[in-house]
């Protein structure tokens, strides 16, 4: 399975281009692709995108992220349309999504390889939770190499206990610091879970080599969840 990169710091900060962007913005990301036909298939997944109240920005990104990089035009359209086919998904299984950051969470998810089921799952449970942090770390643990089904369950799991969004970013870096030292993403995720403790507090571990890693920070006892 295909991996999805990235750091904790980007999970905190990479949703944040998942606002409306100006009509201006989109015009101009637009007019930079040279190539009529690619730049009106971005044009039909932007229109489509917006007609769906699906968020728009993440799609001009995709759109400033293929011209970076030098990829032809007809990369960059078909990149985009795959995005917005993600978005849609995403929007549909989050509905009454609580911000476009997190049908952008959503999306990112689903590239990793979390199904619809999931992302709807999630909503079900935490109707109304903010759930852009908890898709992201889901999305993190995967790149880190940890299984799709594990990295959902242990996600819900940590929602269950209370966690808070700082929480799951901490268990986040310290799941990838142990994978980064050598230790088995599996491995990694039973060391930093103490599933014998009620409050749900998450254990310390030490890392190859006898480096004690960071303290995670104690989780709340757990709520009933519907």
């Amino acid at each position: 399975m295909r991996r999805v990169r990235g750091s904790v710091f980007a999970l905190v900060v990479v949703l944040a281009s998942s606002r409306v962007a100006p009509l201006a913005a989109q015009e101009r990301a637009v007019d930079a692709i040279a190539d009529a036909s690619s730049r009106e298939s971005i044009r039909a997944s932007l229109a489509q995108a917006d007609a769906k109240g699906v968020p728009t920005a993440p799609l001009l990104t995709k759109v400033r992220e293929g011209l970076a990089k030098q990829a032809s035009a007809p990369r960059i359209a078909q990149a985009v349309a795959q995005l917005g086919q993600r978005l849609g998904v995403a929007n549909d299984a989050l509905a009454a999504a609580t911000s476009a950051d997190e049908v952008a969470a959503g999306a990112g998810a689903l590239q990793a390889g979390v199904n619809a089921t999931a992302l709807r799952d999630l909503r079900t449970r935490w109707p109304s939770t903010p759930l852009t942090v908890p898709l992201g770390v889901m999305t993190q643990l995967v790149a880190s190499g940890v299984p799709v089904t594990r990295a959902i369950a242990q996600v819900r799991l940590l929602l269950e206990r209370g966690a808070t969004a700082s929480q799951l970013v901490a268990f986040t870096a310290l799941v990838q610091a142990d994978v980064a030292a050598g230790i088995a993403p599996d491995v990694a995720i039973m060391l930093r879970t103490n599933m014998n403790t009620g409050a749900g507090a998450l254990t310390n571990s030490t890392g190859v080599g006898g480096a004690t890693l960071p303290p995670t920070p104690p989780l709340t006892p757990a709520h009933p969840r519907p």
